[in-house]
């Protein structure tokens, strides 16, 4: 056993005070201008959701604007098309390209920003397709 004098007990007490007290004081009111802290509001911090494209043909679905177009693809262009999808914006740059799109989970208001584009569906072999009945090209993304 460890006998200590009344002496050394007081000089542990005396540090232990200084190391408990003190030093956080003194840590809390040293400089910190090197430190920058930003701070994000809540309403910009990004929520993680499920990948917008999943690869899954059992539940596959096109949505634009909350509705699934799956079905009206389906009627234009038939059920049995490799289809593709290109969006492109009024300059005519590429913006996005989803091949198999029968065998997507797809929602594109997650994949582009709002705003106007033109679709251009292509076969699995890259011939345009021209759908069954007349549509518009325009896509608007709200």
């Amino acid at each position: 056993m460890i006998q200590l004098r009344k002496s050394d007990l007081i000089a542990i007490l005396v540090c232990a005070f200084l190391v408990g007290i003190l030093l956080p004081i003194l840590l809390l009111d040293a400089p910190t201008s090197d430190i920058s802290i930003t701070t994000v509001p809540t309403s910009d911090t990004p929520t993680p959701s499920p990948s917008p494209v999943v690869s899954n043909s059992g539940d596959a679905y096109y949505r634009v604007n909350g509705n699934d177009k799956l079905p009206k693809l389906k009627r234009l262009f038939g059920e049995d098309t490799d289809l593709t999808l290109v969006l492109t914006d009024s300059g005519g740059k590429e913006i996005l390209r989803l091949e198999h799109l029968y065998t997507l989970q797809t929602d594109l208001n997650a994949l582009v920003p709002p705003g106007d584009y033109t679709a251009t569906f292509y076969d699995g072999s890259g011939t345009k397709l021209t759908p069954a009945s007349p549509v518009s090209d325009t896509l608007t993304i709200k």
